[in-house]
C-alpha cells in the first residue's frame, strides 16, 4: 500500500495525491519488505540530486586492475552507503547513476562489449539488495576478464624478457636501456619484472649469466678470463666472486669437478 501526499482539500489536490502516491511506489526498490510507504516519510526524505566522487570511481578501478574483488565489493558497498546517507534518491536516478559508474570503468579497462551484454540481461533491479548481487556479478566478471588480460600481458611479457637476456647477457646492459628497449619506465619496468619473476632485473641477469658460465665450463676450453668476457664480467675476480657466491665454489672448482666426474664415467 503506498499513501500519497496529505491534502487540505482532497477535491482539489486528488491529482497531486495521487501522483505522490504512484511515485511512492517506485520507491519499493529500497524498501522491499514493507506492507506500507508514505509519502511524508519517503518524500521528503529524498534528495534532489546526488552524485559519484571521481575519487571513488578511480578507488574502483584500482582495485579491479588489481583483482581485488573483495575491495572492489567493499568500495561498491562504501559508495552505495554513502548515497543513500543524504536520503533516498529516485530509484532510477540511483539506479542509472551506479550503472553509470560501472560503465565508466568497463571503458576504462577495454571491456564495454562485456559490460552491455552483461546489462542486457533481465532481472536483478526489482529491488536494491538484488541490484547490489547484479553490480557484484559484474565486478567479479570485469576482476575476471582483467585477470585473464595480466596472465596474457605477463606471459608474453616474460617471454619477451627471457629472451632479451639469452640475447643480451654477454653486454652491459643498464636498467635503463632495457626499460626502454620495453619502451617502459625504469621504475614500472623493475616492477613488473618483479612481479612477474619473483625476482629483480640483476637477479634474472645474474642467473642466466651463471647459467651460460656453466655451460661454458662443462662444454669449452675456454679460459676463466675469457668465460668471465663472454658472460658480461669485463673483470675476472669480480666473475669469480659472484660464481662462488651462486654456486658455492670457484669456476675453475667447477670444471674440475666436471674433469673428475667424467673420467670417473669412463674409467
Amino acid at each position: 500500500m503506498c499513501l500519497g501526499k496529505t491534502a487540505d482539500n482532497l477535491f482539489l489536490q486528488i491529482e497531486e495525491c495521487y501522483r505522490s502516491a504512484v511515485n511512492v511506489m517506485d520507491y519499493h526498490f529500497y524498501f522491499p519488505e514493507a506492507a506500507v510507504l508514505s509519502a511524508k516519510t519517503i518524500l521528503s526524505n529524498s534528495p534532489a540530486e546526488f552524485g559519484i566522487g571521481l575519487a571513488e570511481e578511480e578507488a574502483l578501478k584500482d582495485a579491479v586492475k588489481n583483482t581485488d574483488y573483495g575491495e572492489a565489493c567493499c568500495l561498491t558497498d562504501r559508495i552505495i552507503q554513502r548515497c543513500l546517507d543524504g536520503g533516498y534518491p529516485e530509484p532510477d536516478k540511483f539506479r542509472s547513476g551506479l550503472q553509470s559508474l560501472f560503465r565508466h570503468i568497463s571503458l576504462f579497462f577495454q571491456m564495454e562489449d562485456a559490460f552491455e551484454q552483461f546489462w542486457q540481461q533481465e532481472g536483478g533491479e526489482e529491488n536494491i539488495g538484488a541490484f547490489k548481487n547484479k553490480l557484484y556479478a559484474l565486478l567479479e566478471l570485469l576482476v575476471k576478464k582483467t585477470e585473464e588480460k595480466k596472465q596474457d600481458r605477463n606471459s608474453g611479457f616474460a617471454e619477451r624478457f627471457r629472451s632479451y637476456l639469452e640475447q643480451h647477457y654477454s653486454e652491459d646492459i643498464p636498467l635503463e636501456d632495457i626499460a626502454a628497449a620495453f619502451a617502459l619506465t625504469p621504475t614500472y619496468f623493475s616492477n613488473l619484472v618483479k612481479e612477474i619473476t619473483g625476482d629483480s632485473f640483476s637477479r634474472n641477469l645474474i642467473e642466466v649469466r651463471m647459467k651460460k658460465a656453466r655451460s661454458m665450463l662443462q662444454e669449452t676450453d675456454f679460459r676463466i678470463y675469457e668465460i668471465a668476457r663472454k658472460t658480461g664480467y669485463e673483470d675476472v675476480k669480480y666473475f669469480n666472486r659472484v660464481f662462488k657466491k651462486e654456486n658455492g665454489i670457484t669456476p675453475m672448482q667447477f670444471r674440475e669437478e666436471i674433469i673428475k666426474i667424467r673420467r670417473g664415467t669412463h674409467e
